[in-house]
């Protein structure tokens, strides 16, 4: 992939919900979701997804079809990880913290996407970019927003994991 080809798309960096006895932990449920822009598959071998502290996530063995999207998780596992199906997994973390972080998208090299935030959104809430706005420079904050649908029920976390984003107000 080349730059305008493939971006994040969609992030959970804090699943703490309220709570509960099914509470979503961050070592298990944060997610990553990458859209592919393009009408051809593209393979992920080359390409990686790092943290501001430069921990780095080779997607190697990953694919994402045509005009679709791939998502990452800290936890293959539905049961832990809010019932979402991730095509692979992350070993690092999203900070929850008020310095924020970044998620930066290379593939050989090239970085094709960076996503830089300071608590964008209140806890279970993913943050993503608006629907007619996924083809915008990324450096236009304006461009994203809370999510707004409900894919685990138990407790409410908001997110569009392997669908549509919803367009941003």
């Amino acid at each position: 992939p080349i730059p305008g080809q493939l971006i994040i798309a969609e992030f959970m960096y804090n699943p703490h919900g309220p709570e509960t006895a099914n509470r979503l932990e961050d070592n298990r449920a944060e997610w990553i979701e990458l859209a592919n822009l393009t009408d051809q598959a593209l393979s992920l071998d080359y390409c990686s997804l790092s943290d501001a502290s430069m921990v780095t996530q080779m997607l190697t063995g990953v694919a994402i079809p045509a005009n679709g999207r791939v998502l990452l998780a800290r936890s293959l596992d539905p049961s832990v990880n809010g019932g979402i199906f991730p095509q692979a997994r992350f070993d690092f973390g999203l900070n929850n913290s008020a310095n924020g972080d970044l998620i930066r998208l290379s593939c050989d090299g090239v970085e094709l996407d960076l996503v830089e935030y300071v608590n964008p959104t209140a806890p279970a809430q993913a943050y993503q970019r608006s629907l007619s706005d996924l083809n915008r420079p990324n450096d236009a904050m304006s461009v994203w927003c809370g999510a707004s649908e409900v894919y685990f029920e138990n407790p409410e976390h908001l997110g569009t994991p392997l669908t549509p984003n919803t367009e941003c107000p």
